[in-house]
């Protein structure tokens, strides 16, 4: 049943992939297969590729939905490496970078919140 969870995912994911991509979100198109493992609860694959993603992309959205997934799963190193680098590029950031990523830090600041991080 977990693969059936993850070729539904996919398949709705496609849509907006193809958007993305016409678009220039390559982030958030190799953000899909991370996102649906950890959607049908395959974490092992999940956890590959959300990593894989960081590496090669290291944006701001790879690293905080990378670190809201090991919050949740309670894998806390993987976490605080995450949370190092946001912590730091956030620093950094201009009023109107932060601005497009309000949504982002929000979710991740409750997370934190809930997990006692904050």
């Amino acid at each position: 049943m977990p693969i059936l969870g993850v070729v539904i995912h996919f398949l709705i994911a496609l849509y907006f992939a193809v958007h993305a991509v016409r678009t220039g979100r390559l982030e958030q198109v190799a953000l899909l297969p991370a996102t649906s493992y950890a959607a049908a609860d395959m974490h092992a694959e999940a956890g590959k590729e959300f990593a894989a993603v960081v590496e090669r992309f290291s944006g701001t959205e790879a690293r905080v939905e990378y670190a809201l997934w090991a919050l949740a799963r309670g894998e806390h190193a993987a976490a605080q490496v995450q949370l190092k680098e946001l912590n730091h590029s956030r620093k950094h950031m201009n009023k109107h970078t932060r601005s497009l990523h309000q949504d982002l830090f929000r979710r991740l600041d409750s997370a934190l919140k809930m997990q006692g991080m904050q």
